[in-house]
Order: structure tokens, then C-alpha cells, then sequence
């Protein structure tokens, strides 16, 4: 069975750690959004302009972790296209398109909810137009990128699984959270279950030995950055 080979840039760069990495960011955020945004606040919008302009800390942590969440779904993007890109080529060239498309989201997601809390310290209340700007950013662009992540794991996963790139069990864990993550409302799951999955990755790549990453990246790949 083929399976997933490691990229290396004899720096000691090994995408298993961003696996890793990405598991532990996506653990803080289900710590912050559950235990210490909450519930209440996530659920209604008034409680939640209201925490933004009077202890708006939790919500700028909980923005930091998805730039940082952001940039390593870049790199784990980059290595499910390197592995898989070459018996799938266009279904790769367009996981690609709605992987930057749900990087785009949600780092537009984290800038406009960034910059409307900074503009809520300003204001002894809030306005109905910090409100829409809040509830913008913060719910069409969030349910945006976990929608196109959704379709991004239901493509490579179905890839894999194909192709016989991964363990069968790991392909039907990402064809499940691609599913639900179509579903809206059932975003949290997907986050429990992208921790598995993050780990498990992780776990598979550290299996592998180092290759070195090309010099010139694949054009399919850059042309599908390039047209986001």
C-alpha cells in the first residue's frame, strides 16, 4: 500500500508536527469557545456584543488561533496535494480551490472579528452596526470555511481512499467530518472530531521517511492559491 511520504527542507521541517500542532490549536479553541466565551454568549448575539465590548480578551485569543489555524491548513493542504495530486489531479486541483477558499474565510472571519472588537472599546455601548459587523464575521464567514474545509475533506479522503493512500478507517473518518461538517449546527462535532483526525495524521507522517520538496511547486497548486 502507497502511503503518505513526508516533506523536508533539512531544516528538521516535518508537516506530522504541523498535524500535531494543528490538534493542540484546535483543542484551545474548543477551551475557549466552550469554557470560557460560553455557550450563552456564542448562541446569542446580544450576550455576545456585550462580552466583545467589555472583556473582549477571550475573543481576541480565540482570532489568534485561527490565523494560526489558517497557516496550517496551508500546510497540511500542501501535503495531502503532494501525495495525491498525481492520480487525481484535477479532483486535487479543486480540493485545493475549496481548501484557500476556507482559508480566505476564515482568516477574513478573524480579521473583520479582530478589528470590530478593537472598534468596540470604544464604545461605552454597542451599536446595531457593530452588531451586523459582528454577526457577519464572526457567523456567514465561520459557517463558510468550515463548509468549504467540509468539501475539502470530503475530496481528499475520497481520494485516498481510492487510491489506497491511507488507511481506509482514517478516509471514512474524513469523508464523516466532510459530511458533517455541512451541517451548520453541528460545527463543535467537527471540531472534536478534527482533533482524531489531526492526531491520527500526525501519527502517519511521523511513520514515513523525509523526501525533499520540490523546488518549483506544481503549477495546478499555485494556480489554485493564485485564483483565490
Amino acid at each position: 500500500m502507497n502511503k503518505l511520504t513526508i516533506l523536508w527542507d533539512g531544516r528538521l521541517y516535518c508537516p506530522s508536527i504541523a498535524a500535531f500542532i494543528n490538534a493542540s490549536v484546535q483543542i484551545a479553541t474548543f477551551i475557549v469557545v466552550i469554557f470560557i466565551i460560553g455557550i450563552p454568549a456564542i448562541t446569542d448575539v446580544n450576550k455576545f456584543i456585550d462580552l466583545a465590548t467589555h472583556n473582549p480578551f477571550p475573543i481576541l485569543i480565540e482570532d489568534l488561533l485561527k490565523f494560526l489555524s489558517a497557516a496550517l491548513t496551508c500546510v497540511l493542504i500542501w501535503v495531502f496535494y503532494q501525495n495525491l495530486h498525481s492520480s487525481r489531479p484535477k479532483l486535487m486541483f479543486l480540493a485545493n480551490v475549496f481548501g484557500f477558499l476556507s482559508v480566505l474565510c476564515l482568516v477574513t472571519n478573524a480579521t473583520l472579528s479582530f478589528y470590530t472588537i478593537l472598534q468596540a472599546a470604544s464604545y461605552t455601548q454597542a451599536t446595531d452596526e457593530l452588531g451586523n459587523q459582528l454577526n457577519t464575521s464572526i457567523g456567514v464567514l465561520g459557517v463558510g470555511a468550515i463548509f468549504f474545509n467540509g468539501v475539502w475533506y470530503l475530496l481528499v479522503s475520497w481520494s485516498a481512499l481510492k487510491n489506497e493512500k491511507l488507511p481506509k478507517l482514517f478516509s471514512y473518518l474524513g469523508l464523516g467530518i466532510g459530511i458533517v461538517s455541512l451541517i451548520p449546527l453541528l460545527g463543535i462535532f467537527v471540531l472534536v472530531l478534527s482533533v482524531i483526525w489531526s492526531i491520527w495524521l500526525g501519527l502517519l507522517l511521523l511513520k514515513q521517511k523525509p523526501t525533499a520538496i520540490p523546488k518549483r511547486l506544481n503549477a495546478r497548486f499555485v494556480f489554485g492559491l493564485l485564483v483565490l
